[in-house]
């Protein structure tokens, strides 16, 4: 399994926690996360699907062995939900190691992060949007690096070629 990077959200769904819990786990050392962001207070932790998957299997072998003690996750019905949403045919999948917000990726690629949604809606950047069933429309994006660096690439070979539109990009 890949180690796709998911949101909290995401991350609570899978493993039947409550929204909230996965940053406590994290606090309490028992999870993993990468904080991604933090230009003007937009920071957002993102998950390893690997791990939250991990801690699902450990809670039911816990369960099927009887050493459990306590009581059942209380979010077990949202795990199909969540799981269905990551496993969506068309849906990119970011590795954990390569999400990065959209801040990151206009630095990346030296524009305005205003432009950043447009090369995704254009199909030139990889990334998508976090899954959350708290918000009407979820805004936090992850954006995969390779991608952002890919096309920097390009728009940096097509500028030296004199093929590139717009204004001449200052070197980084």
């Amino acid at each position: 399994m890949k180690n796709e990077a998911i949101g909290s959200f995401e991350a609570a769904c899978i493993m039947g926690l409550h929204w909230a819990r996965p940053k406590k786990m994290v606090n309490a050392g028992l999870l993993d996360c990468r904080i991604i962001g933090g230009e003007e207070g937009r920071a957002f932790a993102v998950y390893g699907l690997r791990q939250a998957e991990q801690n699902w299997r450990d809670y039911e072998e816990l369960i099927r062995t009887g050493q459990f003690e306590g009581r059942p996750r209380a979010y077990e019905h949202m795990r199909p939900a969540a799981l269905r949403i990551l496993g969506e045919k068309g849906r990119p999948q970011i590795a954990y190691e390569d999400a990065v917000d959209i801040d990151e990726a206009a630095r990346i690629l030296r524009l305005y992060a205003t432009r950043v949604p447009r090369l995704i809606a254009d199909g030139r950047l990889v990334a998508r949007r976090l899954w959350s069933e708290r918000t009407r429309s979820p805004k936090l994006w992850i954006v995969s690096r390779q991608s952002s660096e890919k096309l920097c690439r390009e728009l940096d070979k097509a500028e030296a070629a004199g093929k590139k539109r717009g204004r001449i990009r200052q070197p980084a």
